[in-house]
């Protein structure tokens, strides 16, 4: 359970961060 859960933290934080850095692209882009 604990390891499901760090790969499950580890995927989530992944994919915020490269929201953030799109919504930070567009913004550069602007």
């Amino acid at each position: 359970m604990g390891e499901i859960y760090i790969s499950y933290s580890a995927t989530v934080s992944f994919i915020s961060v490269n929201a953030i850095r799109k919504k930070a692209a567009r913004k550069a882009a602007f």
